[in-house]
């Protein structure tokens, strides 16, 4: 019988080759403390609401601390659970972190990691402080060691004692950040990298509609994973707002639309909600909220561009603003987290959403884009008609060849307009969205002929949107509700 041996250079792989970038060990090392924190809540040891995940950044000291006060892990089960690798037990299609290898990519950044965890009702303290130099130095040795001689040799394991029985947590600690990762000290950065990826509540801004969100999502029976996770004592949201910058200047989010996928069985496979804007133009590059962001367990699945390549063309996605959640357990995210497992469910799923952004998404923006072409000529045509009429009322013209001329212009004019008034008034009958939007065109140019919307600070569209949300909690989101909402916009000429 032969003998197979792992070599000790697939440490490396784990340690940070396998994942883009360094940003991941926010995401792996909370995935694992959200994991904690549901297991908490379900065995009773937390309310519902009661975890936390905090975030501390130490710049002085070159440290990062990430702690939860979710199970820990008892005593007697510590050496085995931090000892292994790609051994979990965790099943994929209801975990956030299931491979078990996630912990070792802290590694990568840093000169040693420690764990610290405890367990409510115990007496001890257990640690694990692996030597990311010791595992470098081995890795580059001449002498080729296996992994397990490795981890041997880097981890120390060691318990204390303690008189508190009562608490509960999970600590890992990077220290001595090293100098090529300084990007992971900066506070800042950190915030924008964990905002989008890793899964917050919404933030105020978008209570209008975060509040509609949660709504459908207890319609179809889908629970929102939503974590209270902190960074240096600050609370951490997915920073949407209705707000955001186009091409040909701001755009608005005036409502959110919600589309459910079901499987054969009519079972709930996946959901998005995305926002219906007037289409002014492409979202700029710099805007974090840019492209329905795909996501499982609320945590995001590559990048803001990843269902680019199912849109008709290339920047399809970057028209839209919204969400799509995958609920099915068939839908695995691969190890990095870039995408999903190739199998039948991941097939299906993007032969859905083909349909869904060729058949309604695309149509929303290029229909928006010949609409906005028309009402703009329709309008440059009416002044032609009111400047020839003008000239022809009070004789402004040298011949009869030019009196001629001005009243076939005007004659031309109107039946242009004629044309593309029929043309904007087939594409509203073709679908109420289309003519929703064909009416928030009208107001973003009606708008823009006045000089421009009304305008407020930054915190000033924060009130304005958190008292919408306050009218949304008192009377709910039905169409009247809606109505009002959109009235006070329109006569405040809000943008």
């Amino acid at each position: 019988m032969s003998e197979y041996t792992i070599g000790a250079a697939v440490l490396e792989i784990f340690a940070g080759s396998l994942y883009k970038t360094s940003w991941s060990i926010f995401r792996e090392y909370i995935q694992n403390s959200c994991d904690s924190i549901d297991e908490a809540e379900k065995s009773g040891l937390l309310a519902e609401g009661e975890g936390l995940i905090n975030i501390f950044i130490d710049k002085d000291n070159r440290s990062i601390v990430i702690e939860d006060n979710a199970t820990g892990i008892k005593a007697d089960n510590f050496a085995k659970v931090l000892g292994s690798i790609a051994d979990s037990g965790k099943d994929p299609s209801t975990h956030k972190g299931f491979i078990g290898i996630g912990r070792l990519i802290g590694l990568g950044c840093c000169e040693s990691v420690t764990f610290t965890a405890k367990s409510k009702g115990e007496r001890i303290i257990s640690k694990l402080t692996c030597d990311s130099d010791l595992m470098r130095e081995l890795l580059t040795s001449e002498t080729k060691f296996t992994v397990d001689e490795v981890l041997k040799q880097i981890n120390k394991f060691s318990q204390e004692f303690t008189s508190d029985t009562e608490s509960h947590y999970f600590i890992v600690e990077l220290n001595e950040i090293k100098s090529d990762h300084d990007y992971l000290l900066d506070v800042d950065n950190v915030k924008k990298s964990l905002e989008f990826v890793v899964p917050l509540p919404y933030s105020d801004n978008f209570h209008e509609f975060s509040t509609q969100i949660h709504e459908h999502a207890k319609e179809i029976g889908y629970k929102i994973d939503e974590y209270k996770i902190f960074l240096n004592d600050e609370q951490v949201f997915k920073p949407y707002n209705t707000i955001f910058p186009v091409s040909g200047g701001d755009d608005e989010i005036r409502e959110i639309q919600f589309w459910d996928i079901r499987d054969k069985n009519n079972n709930l496979f996946a959901w998005m909600w995305y926002g219906i804007s007037s289409f002014k133009g492409v979202i700029k590059d710099g805007c974090p909220m840019r492209g329905i962001r795909l996501r499982k367990e609320n945590i995001q699945i590559g990048s803001d561009d990843v269902l680019q390549k199912l849109y008709p063309e290339d920047r399809g996605n970057h028209f839209f603003i919204g969400e799509l959640f995958c609920v099915s357990k068939s839908l695995i995210p691969t190890t990095p987290r870039d995408y999903f497992v190739e199998n039948p469910a991941r097939i299906a799923l993007e032969n859905y959403l083909r349909v869904v952004f060729e058949n309604k998404l695309f149509k929303f923006y290029r229909v928006a884009s010949q609409i906005r072409s028309s009402l703009k000529k329709i309008d440059e045509l009416e002044k032609i008609i009111e400047d020839n009429q003008d000239r022809l009322e009070q004789g402004l013209y040298h011949d009869e060849d030019r009196r001629v001329q001005l009243e076939d212009e005007i004659n031309k004019s109107e039946s242009d307009i004629s044309k593309r008034k029929a043309a904007i008034n087939k594409y509203k009958s073709s679908s109420e969205t289309i003519n929703r939007i064909a009416e928030y065109i009208e107001i973003e140019l009606r708008n823009s002929d006045k000089g421009g919307g009304f305008t407020l600070t930054k915190n000033g569209k924060t009130l304005l949107n958190k008292v919408f949300g306050i009218i949304l909690d008192e009377f709910g989101t039905g169409n009247q509700t809606k109505q009002l909402i959109a009235s006070i916009k329109e006569k405040l000429n809000y943008k």
